[in-house]
């Protein structure tokens, strides 16, 4: 088999980061393995080592791939000021997201585990500080970290729950959270 082009690689490299992102998110980085992260990109295991020099540096930057991904998102509906764009950007984070979608709740007590210095830890840290910067941008007080904390809050549970009824129940409670001036 021939080498495959720069070109090539960097779109293997992107596939695989991306799709390492979200068996990260949905399974844990633990529970993931590289024959599974290349076989769901239909790759070859020995392409991984060509690209990352480990599992852990394949973690930070799948990690630094989905606060881009979940920032965007926020990004683009961030509108407004106040209340109002409080209650959009809550409704946004519990409605429409996947339950997956967030590396805050998914990896968040994972991450946790890893040494402070490590890549893996420096790219969580970079993606809630620019979670917490978004909320709070135009909070006089600590509304938007409150609203984060709380938001992240109802997500594990709702990950962790098999009572829909009572996450819907806590969802709601949040969103009433955003809506209120004080």
């Amino acid at each position: 088999m021939g080498r495959v082009s720069k070109e090539q690689a960097g779109k293997n490299r992107e596939k695989v980061v991306a799709t390492a992102s979200e068996l990260f998110r949905r399974r844990g980085i633990a529970a993931v393995n590289i024959t599974d992260i290349m076989s769901a990109a239909s790759l070859t295991h020995g392409g991984f080592y060509n690209q990352f020099g480990s599992k852990e540096a394949l973690a930070a930057e799948a990690v630094e791939f989905a606060f881009d991904k979940a920032l965007e998102a926020w990004r683009a509906n961030d509108r407004g000021s106040g209340r109002e764009r409080r209650s959009r950007l809550a409704r946004l984070y519990l409605r429409s997201a996947a339950p997956d979608a967030c590396p805050l709740p998914t990896l968040g007590s994972e991450v946790a585990q890893s040494a402070p210095d490590s890549d893996l830890r420096k790219a969580y840290a970079d993606g809630l500080t620019q979670f917490a910067d978004l909320l709070n941008r135009d909070a006089a007080d600590d509304r938007g970290l409150a609203l984060l904390a709380a938001l992240v809050g109802a997500r594990v549970l709702r990950r962790a729950s098999n009572d829909t009824s009572l996450a819907d129940e806590i969802d709601a409670a949040v969103i009433a959270m955003s809506e209120r001036d004080g």
